[in-house]
């Protein structure tokens, strides 16, 4: 193995690609929402009901996911349900389940689209990048981290 290959997977290049991963996923996901009048924990908690099995979730244990508040949560539910992008049911006992109305599913769809093209244009100018190393790499290096410290970031 050639020195580059050894530097490439060092854990100071492994935390450097995820690093860089972050900030340009932050700075395209900050772009794409701007464009659509959507802040991130909406966006993420629209997206967390669009991949539940049942698409519908309920907020706190969204907000414990994410390791976002229970304020945080509450105040992106009710702006999206203000905004006809979220279906708020509140059961007798104060159980709140949020389900995508039509007009949410399509938002959703629209700023997904939007988000994979830029994805593939960037992809176009650079050339061939290997996507599957990067992934693996950043997989891995995810499966280092202790769930329990993870869950308390």
């Amino acid at each position: 193995m050639s020195t580059s290959e050894t530097d490439s997977k060092s854990p100071e290049t492994l935390l450097g690609i995820a690093f860089q991963s972050s900030i340009l996923s932050s700075r395209l996901d900050g772009y794409v929402l701007s464009k659509h009048g959507i802040s991130s924990t909406p966006w993420l908690l629209m997206s967390m009901i669009a991949e539940a099995e049942s698409k519908s979730v309920r907020p706190m244990v969204v907000a414990k996911r994410l390791g976002i508040s229970r304020q945080a949560i509450s105040q992106a539910y009710k702006r999206l349900g203000e905004d006809g992008l979220v279906e708020i049911e509140t059961a007798e006992n104060k159980n709140v389940t949020l389900r995508l109305t039509p007009e949410g599913e399509q938002k959703l769809a629209d700023v997904t689209a939007e988000m994979a093209q830029y994805s593939e244009e960037f992809l176009e100018k650079r050339g061939n990048i290997n996507l599957a190393w990067v992934g693996g790499t950043l997989r891995a290096l995810q499966r280092t981290i202790p769930e329990e410290a993870a869950a308390e970031a």
